[in-house]
């Protein structure tokens, strides 16, 4: 009896003491709040008791925790136990890993789920942005983290003008950039040497980029304000031969320079160093090709390839993006070695300002689209609107069965976001009559440019965009640049005299929208 009752004393002592060193932190409806305004980062999992995926993920994620004390904090919940909390953030399938920033929900997790990748995945996400540097400890400490670029600020003080400006622009360019960009302060005097920089002035402003490459920018720039600083970050940060990531990828796009992408094996140094040596050799500064390695076997490539439109499963070894044409030619498949000779020759026959058309398909040409997100897939049409990709764009729009009018937006267009209002109204209106209201998102999907000859992409660099529709009538499946105010009322009137569908407004709604379409204008 003694014997058994020790063991059990043993047992239940065992059982607590782990518990009681979980690193895990356990949220409930009472602390939940708490628990994700407490700290920057929060990585919550949503589960059930019962469920077997979730008991398969305890283990790895106890070790992540561990692994990431101190950086970031990981947490769950019972969602059965805790439905307020469960319900509010709309848990319907467990386990659910969702992230909290500063208290908010940012986005849910989308990488894997071993211990090994949550560590990756949220290391890279918590890399610090502005780091002050007080001693040669700072400074080995912030090589350790292998930003692609280091910008080096000397300054007198904290409390000067200029390093508002400065730690101004860093955090506006934090979450674009995370990871791949740092800011390092070093106080004039404090004695602190960083290897490759000038003797220090009162004010330094250096970008060391990955490849030891360095650009001195111009310190006038601080006097103006973070835009004018920011903007002078934006067109030269890039180097020579460096990680793209899901965070970065679109810095490159948007330069509508063609971008060389080797989606490599971090054990394969033979593909890392015939990539550089292509970058060397054709690298002209970011007015010519840009230069990229990719971890082939980390969750950028998977979402990366998404955005070209590839299928995860068919992982690219190597790639040639042409972001102003919306194409891109494989030039070697994932898991054959790179042949130096043949991506240099795919290179010299697309050079610098060439233009890729449908006859060059035979030269493994594809055309770049967006995946369709899953909750359209079947779907497309959703109240009236329906969301067109590369993929599906001649279905929907040159060979529909209805007449169409199509609005062409990109993510990053402040004058998009405010007109989707109108269009969502209108699209809702319309609903149940024979006239299709498409959103194309034509940053990112691949058209026929000389249908469309109005290109609502701005040249340069940061990019431009202005929304654009399009009225596409069944009868001749030719494209007519709709140039009238973009507001419902207006655009309602041109489809009540343009389309043969019968799409009359009522007199109610109009009459609700007068005031605010009077002074609604782009």
């Amino acid at each position: 009896m003694i014997v058994q009752f020790s063991a059990l004393f043993v047992a239940l002592f065992t059982t607590a003491r782990a518990q009681t060193l979980s690193d895990v932190v356990e949220a409930d409806d009472v602390n939940f709040d708490e628990v994700i305004r407490k700290h920057d980062y929060v990585l919550m999992e949503f589960y059930a008791p019962w469920c077997g995926h979730c008991k398969n993920l305890a283990p790895e994620y106890e070790k992540a925790a561990t692994e990431l004390k101190g950086r970031a904090i990981l947490a769950k919940l019972d969602a059965i136990e805790n439905t307020e909390s469960a319900g509010q953030y709309k848990v319907t399938g467990f386990p659910a890993l969702k992230i909290f920033r500063d208290g908010k929900f940012d986005k849910d997790y989308p990488g894997e789920r071993t211990a090994d990748g949550i560590v990756k995945f949220i290391k890279q996400e918590t890399k610090k942005t502005v780091w002050v540097l007080a001693s040669p400890k700072d400074v080995e400490a912030l090589k350790a983290e292998n930003f692609n670029t280091t910008i080096y600020g000397v300054f007198p003080n904290t409390d000067s003008e200029k390093y508002k400006v400065f730690e101004e622009a860093a955090k506006d360019l934090e979450k674009s950039m995370r990871g791949a960009v740092a800011f390092a302060v070093v106080k004039k005097d404090s004695g602190v040497v960083v290897d490759g920089l000038d003797k220090p002035e009162e004010i330094t402003l250096t970008l060391e980029r990955f490849d030891s490459s360095r650009t001195r920018l111009p310190t006038e720039k601080l006097a103006v304000d973070s835009a004018a600083f920011k903007k002078s970050i934006e067109e030269n940060w890039v180097p020579l031969w460096g990680e793209m990531t899901r965070h970065t990828f679109g810095f490159y796009l948007v330069r509508q320079k063609p971008v060389f992408m080797l989606f490599r094996d971090l054990k394969d140094e033979t593909s890392d160093a015939t990539g550089l040596k292509l970058a060397q050799k054709y690298y002209q500064g970011t007015d010519s090709m840009l230069f990229g390695w990719i971890d082939g076997n980390g969750e950028d490539a998977k979402g990366i390839t998404k955005r070209l439109g590839l299928e995860e499963d068919k992982l690219p070894g190597l790639l040639i993006d042409y972001p102003k044409e919306f194409t891109y030619q494989v030039i070697e498949k994932g898991g054959n070695p790179i042949d130096f000779d043949k991506a240099a020759d795919a290179i010299e026959k697309f050079p610098m300002g060439s233009t890729v058309t449908f006859e060059d398909t035979e030269r493994g040409v594809g055309f770049r689209g967006e995946n369709l997100p899953d909750e359209y897939k079947g779907k497309e049409t959703q109240k009236g609107l329906t969301t067109v990709i590369q993929s599906n764009f001649d279905e929907f729009i040159l060979e529909a069965d209805r007449d169409v009018f199509a609005f062409f937006w990109a993510p990053f267009c402040e004058k998009c976001r405010k007109v989707v209002q109108d269009l969502e109204k209108l699209s809702k209106k319309l609903e149940k009559k024979r006239i299709r209201i498409v959103k194309f998102q034509a940053s990112q999907n691949w058209y026929n440019k000389t249908l469309f000859d109005k290109n609502p992409m701005g040249e340069g660099f940061p990019p431009t965009f202005e929304p654009t529709y399009w009225f596409i009538p069944k009868s001749t499946h030719i494209p007519q640049l709709y140039e009238g105010k973009q507001t419902f009322k207006a655009m309602m009137g041109f489809l009540k005299k343009n389309a043969k569908a019968d799409v009359e407004a009522d007199e109610s709604e109009e009459k609700e929208d007068k005031e605010d379409d009077a002074n609604d204008e782009l």
